[in-house]
């Protein structure tokens, strides 16, 4: 295959991915107006982000690998295709109920698009992808939502705009899909992929159970910053701007896309140690910053929390990988992929249900000081983690 088709599928299958990132992270600066046009309460808000997450998991643990035995292409188009379903359903909701359904098949869109797009910028790119696997997720998720306050705030028909433009940028990315070369032939055993595999390799539990502590608080941080935030947000400065909370989300996502490219050159088991440190110093900065109103001081604790995560995830691949071969790497995957989007979803579900019982403030101090004793225990386990062995 001639290198510039090489090269087109990579800046496409970067630029698509970007594309579903963006979408993903368009409802969270909306949550405030639905809760104001639907009458929504918190836990109605965190379901609205809870239901997404188990989608994609479904997806991602089923369909994951169907492009290897399809093609890229074909399954690209189809993730496309679902991508613009949940647009349209979107579009037409006057309903809590339609926003459920457009959340389910935005989730199932986005756990199809994410192993696929992957999957073709690292044949396309075999150096830089997973470099770019790695980075764009958080840049997509950072622009989709500063660019969404940005609409909500200044242009009209704020609960349609965001959707219209994500719309566009599907269409043109599966006009330009035509183009595109394919880079993995179709094998047999496309069924048979569907059915998920998890589990740890014996040798390698004691190390996987010392290394995801660290990880699960960072998925659990962004849940609530991905449900309540926006919420918590206009409580604690006073104020309705859906900007700011696109501002916010951008701080967490870039900081940790930057710390991610920072950080993967380096040691991962130090990387390691210093994200979960970064993030238990900036969990503090940012609940004091919401108890006294400060908009800057909570902006930095995001901005420490966000480079904790950051390097946090671009380490944990790197230690655990060596640690199986083959198919039993691929069921780490998966076992680890389920448990981060369980702890992406679950926390923020009980988040919300707890609101009506403490408080919306108090239950984000009684969530923050969780994830703080959780990582004091996983530096405890992390004070000695060696670098894995490299053939």
């Amino acid at each position: 295959m001639r290198h510039a088709s090489l090269r087109a599928m990579t800046v496409y299958g970067t630029l698509t991915a970007v594309v579903f990132a963006l979408g993903a992270s368009v409802p969270t600066p909306l949550y405030p107006l639905y809760q104001r046009v639907y009458g929504l309460v918190p836990f109605q808000v965190t379901a609205l982000f809870a239901i997404y997450v188990v989608a994609l998991l479904i997806a991602l643990l089923t369909a994951g690998r169907l492009s290897n035995h399809l093609g890229r292409k074909p399954v690209i188009a189809g993730a496309l295709l679902l991508n613009l379903a949940a647009l349209a359903i979107f579009l037409a909701a006057d309903s809590y109920q339609g926003l459920l359904l457009a959340r389910v098949v935005q989730g199932l869109a986005m756990g199809i698009a994410v192993p696929t797009c992957g999957a073709a910028i690292v044949d396309a790119d075999p150096e830089r992808g997973p470099v770019l696997n790695s980075v764009v997720p958080f840049l997509g998720m950072s622009f989709g939502a500063l660019s969404t306050g940005l609409l909500v705030s200044l242009a009209p028909h704020p609960m349609a705009l965001p959707y219209v433009a994500i719309g566009i940028f599907s269409v043109l990315s599966l006009l330009a899909l035509v183009r595109m070369p394919e880079t993995c032939p179709r094998h047999p055993g496309a069924l048979a992929s569907l059915r998920p595999s998890l589990g740890v390799p014996r040798a390698a539990r004691a190390q996987f159970i010392r290394y995801l502590p660290p990880v699960l608080t960072g998925w659990a941080i962004g849940g609530l910053y991905m449900s309540l935030m926006p919420t918590l947000l206009n409580r604690a400065l006073h104020t309705e701007s859906q900007m700011v909370t696109g501002v916010i989300v951008c701080v967490l996502m870039g900081s940790a896309a930057v710390a991610v490219m920072v950080g993967r050159t380096r040691p991962a088991s130090r990387m390691m140690l210093a994200g979960a440190v970064a993030q238990m110093l900036g969990i503090p900065l940012t609940l004091a910053g919401m108890e006294l109103g400060q908009g800057p001081l909570m902006f930095l604790g995001t901005m420490i929390v966000g480079t904790g995560q950051g390097l946090v995830f671009s380490s944990i691949l790197r230690l655990l990988l060596p640690l199986a071969e083959g198919q039993e790497r691929a069921s780490m995957l998966a076992t680890f992929f389920a448990l981060s989007y369980t702890a992406f979803a679950a926390p923020a579900v009980l988040a919300g249900m707890a609101v009506p019982y403490l408080g919306l403030m108090q239950t984000a101090f009684v969530y923050g000081m969780v994830i703080l004793v959780a990582l004091a225990l996983a530096l405890l386990g992390l004070r000695r983690v060696p670098e894995p062995k490299r053939c």
